[in-house]
């Protein structure tokens, strides 16, 4: 009795993949581009992804912004053993686990569309299915994207886009009104993704744009903005214009939908890939100086690598709204493993921005004197500082004058300053506590902005 039934499941499956080939044959002969077309674009496609794989792997692994660490440090002497991959959070290499993800689904693809030119069985056919490798890339690319724009609940958007390529999923098995209801559910959680990460993406851009310094950063996660928006706006045209998911909607086959969707995996992963990729190396050029300290490389060996600190030949700083809205992944990451919560120099520029902003509402609301005697403070206190004989580090020293200010706002004008805490802007790491001689103009210039505050 057991053999019968074996042999009964054996006779069903081998029915069921006749069925199968037999209706791609037929569907082949009503395509508008042949399985030999498709094959060889889902193969361009594939060495696409891998190309790109390759190259995004040693651009997220061998370099820390701009500069390849692996050969300066060869070329400087440093300890090869003091960082490399092993030291770098997993989320960096996001961006390579996504095109090796469209890799082997294009160059499945592309093996099934060469045995179906063939007339050769391919069991379950994955060429008229969209969005079985979407499942698994779109997700990553959102919290890549989230991450790196640095979006509150990262995980939570990733885990909403995944949500929504299995609502898709089920589009292409389920007809009728709830094919449509199907769609409306994907689409109520678009607005929501945009709304936010478009929201932070856009203050970032026109922080960054606004300073020569960060300019081209602001310019490429433009562009990486441009390029996810293009690539994934492909899809949703694309499930309305096909004809083969329901007979309530679609102009052209499935074919066409295929190239769309090669069209649509190109500029939105390799493409945006490598625009957020090269904004992620002038974002992490801002911070070089503290996610080179982070890392726990030897004051000697620092000052072998002084050339990396200089931001352009002026020697310019970054301003203090482009270090708040710049922190990369890469120093976040390193700040966790710390003991102290937050670098001197991002604490810093977040009290001089508001001191900043400080004085400007005391000279738009025409209290000319209490701006200028603020500005006349706080240059008094920087130079009694400096002239003291405290053994302290000038560091140490603006940290304290700069806390003392923010702490005496405070209590003059209740609501101001509330996040201000006074210990914790006094913290400090040994790095920071080395003497350093600076001059009166540079201590000054840390403190309050280079700019006229009108």
């Amino acid at each position: 009795m057991r053999a019968f039934d074996f042999v009964a499941t054996v006779a069903e499956a081998e029915s069921f993949e006749a069925q199968n080939f037999h209706a791609e044959r037929r569907l082949a002969e009503t395509r508008a581009l042949s399985y030999e077309t498709l094959a060889v674009f889902f193969f361009v496609v594939a060495l696409i992804q891998i190309s790109a794989a390759f190259w995004l792997f040693h651009r997220s692994a061998y370099f820390i912004g701009t500069y390849n660490i692996e050969k300066l440090k060869r070329e400087k002497g440093i300890d090869t053993n003091l960082v490399g991959t092993k030291q770098l959070p997993l989320s960096r290499f996001i961006c390579v686990l996504i095109s090796l993800v469209a890799f082997v689904e294009y160059i499945v693809k592309a093996g099934q569309a060469f045995d179906l030119s063939r007339n050769r069985p391919v069991g379950i056919s994955t060429t008229n299915y969209s969005y079985w490798g979407y499942l698994a890339g779109c997700p990553l690319i959102m919290y890549d994207w989230a991450e790196t724009i640095r979006v509150d609940g990262v995980v939570y958007f990733a885990a909403a886009v995944l949500a929504a390529m299995v609502i898709a999923n089920a589009t292409e098995f389920i007809d009728g009104t709830a094919h449509w209801a199907l769609l409306a559910c994907g689409l109520s959680i678009a607005p929501v993704i945009v709304w936010r990460t478009g929201g932070k993406a856009r203050a970032t851009i026109t922080v960054c744009r606004k300073h020569a310094i960060s300019r081209k950063a602001g310019n490429y996660l433009l562009l990486a903005g441009v390029t996810m928006s293009v690539g994934w706006g492909i899809f949703p045209i694309t499930w309305v214009l096909r004809d083969d998911l329901d007979p309530s909607h679609g102009v052209f086959d499935v074919s066409i939908a295929d190239i769309m969707h090669g069209v649509g995996d190109i500029v939105s992963k390799p493409l945006f890939a490598f625009f957020l990729i090269v904004y992620r190396q002038h974002q992490e050029d801002l911070h070089l100086r503290d996610i080179i300290r982070e890392l726990g490389w030897a004051p000697e060996d620092l000052k072998k690598l002084v050339c990396m600190l200089e931001r352009n030949k002026e020697g310019k700083a970054p301003p203090p709204e482009v270090i708040i809205a710049t922190v990369p992944a890469l120093l976040d990451h390193l700040l966790q493993q710390s003991e102290i919560p937050k670098s001197a120099r991002v604490k810093r520029a977040l009290v001089q921005q508001r001191l900043h902003s400080r004085m400007k509402s005391f000279r738009q609301s025409g209290e000319e004197e209490k701006a200028e005697g603020l500005r006349q403070k706080m240059e008094t206190l920087c130079v009694q500082r400096f002239k003291s004989e405290d053994p302290k580090s000038k560091e140490d020293e603006e940290l304290e004058v700069i806390a003392s200010l923010a702490v005496k706002e405070t209590k003059e004008k209740d609501g101001y300053f509330t996040n201000i805490n006074e210990q914790e802007m006094n913290r400090e790491t040994k790095w920071e506590r080395g003497k350093r001689g600076r001059s009166k103009f540079q201590i000054c210039s840390l403190i309050y902005p280079m700019e006229s505050p009108t």
